[in-house]
């Protein structure tokens, strides 16, 4: 069933809903756990007015999923002066921008807002004093959505956008999403991350003609925006709706890739997760740097296999497709024993090394370690894959024959500017 929605004139707009909106309302709950509190809770609270809480929740779904000004009018006059006041809300606004057509993010921002709606002083008269507080009620509420707007954020740089809503993918989405709202040390390793990917992203050098079309995406980018998408722009009532769109990063454009960069092959991160990883908030940095490692490898198509080592690898995690349950392992990495990044080494050498054929190998490490043994770098080497050592609080603490395996070595220290320090981990 096609959603039931238009976008009119601002002196003729319309509250607009119908079965369609119902419909994906009732199927993005389900991945929702929020909404369990929200309904027994909103029921008590409103048992005193003339307020249905699940009808009121379908209206505010509608107009951030289908990012339209306004929907079907209320039944009640004072209903309609509390989507009134959300038409004037800039926050609100700027939700409905962002959430338009991702059932479960629409959801979940309804969920919080419901859950946020503080009803014990609704009154349903019109006077003024009625009419502030019910106002000031409704700009709470909408505040409390922001937390839904940077976990979607923090999705969308993960390449995690919106999926099948009855599948597993999105359950797990809503899951990482609602994790990300509740931790904030998550969020920010996730934030770090997609700094990186930005700041790397905008170093490489651009060769002349050696990009090529390749898919459709979701961006900003007003050099790659599809012709259709701004041929809207000429539309007066759209105008600034695409805009909006492509100032956010949210409109359709051409993909365009380097044409190396389609001969490239996984990322594989080994992972020092020794005891001393625990301190200085280095296990963090690593992390940061795993996210980043799969974040580019969604965004290339390329496989990522992020494998924990101490004095041998203890846990791989593989990436070769969105997936929020995986991106959420990342961060379930407990660090204890010592660490031998040769031993690490000689047991990869022993595998079937095709697998690191035009590899980039990314070893993140704390250690203070020899590798003596020259034959398993060799063997290494030879695969054409690129090592990137990451040394991480060592302050120059890394022996020589450790710096020789690899392309590039950079070092973090506790006290540096990260972002400026992993500069160098161009992927």
């Amino acid at each position: 069933m096609k959603l039931h929605y238009e976008i009119e004139d601002a002196e003729n707009s319309v509250y607009r809903t119908g079965t369609s909106v119902e419909a994906s309302f009732t199927r993005a709950k389900r991945n929702c756990s929020s909404f369990g509190l929200a309904k027994d809770d909103l029921e008590t609270r409103a048992e005193n007015l003339q307020m249905d809480p699940g009808r009121f929740a379908t209206e505010l779904f509608g107009r951030i999923y289908a990012g339209t000004e306004k929907l079907d009018h209320p039944k009640n006059g004072w209903e309609l002066g509390c989507h009134d006041t959300l038409s004037d809300d800039s926050g609100f606004q700027s939700i409905r921008r962002s959430f338009i057509r991702d059932e479960s993010m629409a959801a979940l921002a309804t969920a919080t807002f419901m859950n946020s709606l503080d009803l014990s002083d609704f009154k349903c008269d019109e006077s003024e004093d009625s009419q502030l507080m019910r106002s000031v009620a409704m700009q709470k509420a909408a505040s409390s959505m922001e937390e839904v707007l940077k976990a979607k954020t923090a999705l969308d740089s993960m390449g995690l956008g919106p999926g099948d809503t009855e599948g597993e993918y999105e359950r797990s989405r809503v899951n990482l999403a609602e994790k990300l709202m509740l931790q904030k040390g998550l969020r920010d390793l996730v934030d770090m991350a997609g700094r990186m990917q930005r700041a790397n992203s905008k170093s490489k050098k651009k060769t002349r003609g050696g990009n090529c079309i390749t898919d459709i995406e979701v961006g900003g980018d007003i050099t790659k925006v599809l012709p259709s998408e701004l041929a809207l722009m000429g539309n007066e009532h759209l105008r600034l709706w695409k805009m909006s769109q492509i100032l956010e990063g949210r409109a359709l454009q051409y993909k365009a890739e380097d044409a190396q960069e389609k001969n490239k092959g996984p990322i594989w991160m080994l992972r020092d997760v020794s005891s001393s990883m625990r301190h200085f908030g280095r296990n963090q940095k690593a992390a940061t740097i795993a996210f980043y490692a799969a974040m580019e490898g969604i965004k290339q198509k390329r496989p990522v296999k992020i494998s924990s080592y101490s004095y041998s690898l203890v846990k791989e995690l593989l990436i070769d497709k969105p997936d929020p349950e995986k991106m959420m392992r990342i961060m379930d990495q407990n660090c204890s024993g010592g660490t031998s990044l040769e031993a690490v080494l000689r047991q990869i050498s022993s595998q079937d090394l095709t697998y690191l054929n035009k590899a980039d190998l990314i070893i993140v490490t704390d250690g203070y370690d020899k590798i003596e043994d020259i034959e398993t770098v060799e063997k290494i080497k030879k695969t054409g894959a690129r090592v990137i050592l990451v040394a991480i609080g060592s302050d120059g603490g890394f022996d020589d024959s450790i710096k020789g395996i690899a392309d590039t070595f950079i070092q973090l220290t506790d006290e540096g500017d990260f972002i400026d320090a992993c500069g160098g981990i161009k992927l």
